[in-house]
């Protein structure tokens, strides 16, 4: 005879103290209170293959096990489940996800407004056997679920455009869609105590905006006065992140920034549309049209290569930069007109965003044209910079210069 977990009032194991106690309340929402200690999940087989698609809709992959499933939410030490009901896939689900066509659906008695809450927490869903005890843990992946409660009617998230920093003649407004969120703050900091040459690791803090969710959306919002314009700052989140499997404090830059400080910690409160943001004659600039779009031909190149060993600049600051495409005889502009007679129309710049692993501190920067003391001084462990190398460093010599020498020494052992 089969007991049913769900048909259970209140089940109470009574077990050695090394073991679990776990009951089952039924509340009239049926949802459920489940006491179940994290160290048994801990103990269980788990992945991530449950796929929470729309509101009352959870796709696992088909068992023949004959096990029971709930949805189990976390937070902190109180548990809340409901029950998985085996339900039918709708065809327009098994268009739109193809991948997940095989797999069996559930069905959940949740609304929009409990759904949305749940999404803050851990998520998994856990399987039952017969005697009522656990078995496996299978992690919520929630992407489908959040494009169905926040894109998929009018007026919600997909619909606002001012998402980010945006300046507003008497105030600023902070926008930002984190519907997992558990709690959002604004950090501000000092435009003064910022330096465009170097990495500003402990930037002045002037103040905190607290953010208030519009639950419709997802989207999170402050208001800071206008003389903040300029000003940087970042967004600090209470969230759970399903890395760690805990709530995290995390800090992090604006995804809609406009401006980005030094290797790109902070972002900057700025109006693209004030003249102080725009380089000279960009309002009267036109842009030319290619008319039929199979004539373009494209030209990518990447910013600092362009001029970075180019000896004919008028001025050296602008080598790598890109100062270096508003040359007006060097030998990379020179190469490029005559790309033009040829026929080229299009130029693609890249990257055009830091690199995480390339600090751009212009005290930190090394060049082929540095010395070797200078990088061995911000690299010492490298092996050129050890002891038995020490002439090279000692002697003045640039990068391009111990290249050159390596590569000569390799020629004459061919």
């Amino acid at each position: 005879m089969k007991i049913s977990l769900f048909n259970t009032i209140k089940l109470q194991l009574v077990m050695p103290v090394f073991l679990i106690l776990f009951f089952i309340t039924a509340c009239d929402n049926n949802n459920s209170t489940l006491n179940i200690s994290s160290a048994e999940l801990s103990q269980l087989n788990h992945d991530t293959s449950a796929h929470w698609l729309t509101t009352k809709l959870i796709l696992l992959p088909k068992s023949t096990d004959n096990n029971d499933y709930i949805l189990l939410k976390t937070d902190n030490d109180k548990n809340e489940s409901i029950p998985l009901v085996m339900s039918e896939t709708p065809s327009e689900l098994q268009i739109k996800y193809p991948h997940l066509r095989d797999f069996q659906a559930y069905h959940l008695d949740i609304t929009t407004a409990e759904a949305k809450q749940w999404l803050k927490h851990q998520l998994m869903v856990v399987a039952f056997n017969e005697e009522g005890k656990a078995q496996k843990v299978a992690y919520v992946q929630t992407g489908p679920v959040l494009d169905a409660l926040y894109t998929q009617s009018k007026h919600d998230a997909d619909e606002e455009n001012a998402l980010g920093a945006t300046i507003a003649s008497k105030a600023i407004n902070f926008k930002l869609w984190a519907p997992t969120a558990q709690k959002v703050s604004v950090l501000i900091f000092d435009k003064q105590s910022f330096s465009q040459k170097e990495n500003n690791t402990f930037p002045k803090e002037l103040l905190q905006l607290t953010m208030t969710e519009d639950s419709k959306t997802g989207i999170w919002h402050a208001q800071g006065e206008a003389s903040l314009t300029h000003h940087y700052y970042q967004y600090q989140l209470t969230v759970y992140h399903p890395a760690s499997k805990k709530v995290e404090t995390l800090t992090t830059t604006d995804p809609y920034s406009l401006s980005l400080s030094v290797n790109s910690k902070y972002s900057q409160i700025v109006d693209l549309n004030d003249s102080t943001t725009q380089p000279k004659n960009w309002v009267n600039h036109k842009i030319p049209v290619v008319k039929h779009v199979e004539d373009n031909i494209f030209y990518e190149m990447h910013i600092r290569d362009f001029s970075a060993i180019d000896n004919t600049l008028s001025d050296e600051k602008h080598r790598g930069k890109y100062k270096a495409f508003s040359e007006q005889s060097s030998d990379g502009i020179k190469h490029l007109k005559a790309l033009k007679e040829a026929g080229l129309n299009n130029i693609h710049l890249l990257p055009t965003f830091d690199i995480a692993t390339v600090n751009e501190g212009s005290t930190q920067v090394i060049d082929l044209n540095d010395s070797m003391s200078k990088l061995c001084k911000l690299v010492p462990s490298i092996s050129i910079c050890q002891p038995d190398h020490s002439a090279n460093f000692k002697a003045g010599r640039t990068g391009n210069e111990v290249l050159k020498m390596n590569n000569d020494l390799l020629e004459k052992d061919k």
